[in-house]
């Protein structure tokens, strides 16, 4: 084999190489994003759930207990739901 031909397939050896590694690493990073996902969706299912159950806490706690308290208590709640601070 002559010499260019042996760069030739030196550089093309390298580049295989190079293609294979960028296939692990695409398929790593297509693992991750969709277990990213997958606990994305899992804490959106958890911030629905427990915003129930403060609405639901919220309601049981208007019928037994005293009004100023319950007023506070329900707007620092609805603040909390859109994110904001009390």
């Amino acid at each position: 084999m002559s010499e260019p031909d042996y760069q030739l397939k030196e550089e093309n050896d390298r580049l295989k190489a190079k293609v294979e590694r960028m296939e692990h690493q695409i398929n790593y990073l297509i693992i991750e994003a969709d277990t990213d996902h997958a606990r994305w969706l899992r804490c959106l299912e958890d911030k629905e759930r427990l915003t129930k159950a403060g609405d639901l806490m919220l309601k049981y706690a208007s019928a037994n207990m005293p009004y100023p308290p319950y007023v506070t208590i329900a707007k620092d709640w609805n603040a909390a739901k859109e994110g904001k601070q009390s």
